[in-house]
């Protein structure tokens, strides 16, 4: 599960870290779905990440337009069964400029991004595993979007794997300030890969 993203330095040290909304271990850990197609009218965001607002001590991210952003993953990992030498599904990016209050866009909504249809589709990575971590790749915020206002960030993972006779899909959603480059800490930035660790399937209620 993503906790958040990083802009990292050409040595590959963390520069600036920002949150998804309302960040907390228990929820992020427990949010999870079940699809059997993932353009059904359900809500993209879980309830608890519907408003954009950030937890205590847990701040948005601070980026320029172009910035090259790495997911930063849960210590402990999303639940999902362990695989060895297989790639785990697939992990999609979306942003939009177009900010709703409640951010009540489905998973159709999000998905219209891919034809440019109210935003961006930032990325497609097929995530290589090797029975113990998630291997995901950075994507870069569209160097052309409005400075001042805020950037919104969709993250998906469709599993691939049947779950209650439908596909196990995690979802997280984030908001990024879009400042000018000198206000945000990005004057190195540098694609990387984020490794997220895979803990044994467990039956969580979804």
């Amino acid at each position: 599960m993503i906790e958040g993203i990083d802009i990292a330095d050409l040595d590959g040290e963390i520069q600036d870290h920002g949150y998804v909304r309302n960040y907390s271990l228990e929820s992020a850990t427990l949010h999870r779905t079940s699809l059997l197609d993932v353009t059904l009218p359900g809500q993209f965001c879980h309830g608890y990440q519907q408003l954009p607002v950030q937890s205590k001590g847990r701040p948005r991210l601070r980026a320029s337009p172009g910035s090259i952003l790495n997911p930063r993953c849960l210590k402990h990992g999303p639940i999902t069964s362990r695989q060895t030498n297989t790639e785990k599904g697939v992990i999609s990016w979306y942003g939009t400029q177009e900010q709703w209050t409640p951010d009540s866009r489905t998973f159709s909504d999000v998905l219209n991004f891919q034809q440019g249809i109210g935003g961006q589709l930032l990325a497609v990575d097929s995530p290589y595993s090797d029975g113990n971590t998630i291997s995901t790749s950075s994507f870069t915020i569209p160097p052309h979007i409005e400075v001042g206002s805020p950037y919104t960030v969709y993250w998906m993972w469709n599993t691939t794997e049947i779950v209650d006779h439908g596909w196990l899909v995690y979802t997280s959603c984030m908001d990024i300030d879009i400042v000018e480059s000198a206000s945000a800490t990005n004057k190195y930035l540098i694609p990387g890969t984020s490794t997220c660790p895979v803990p044994p399937f467990a039956n969580t209620e979804l």
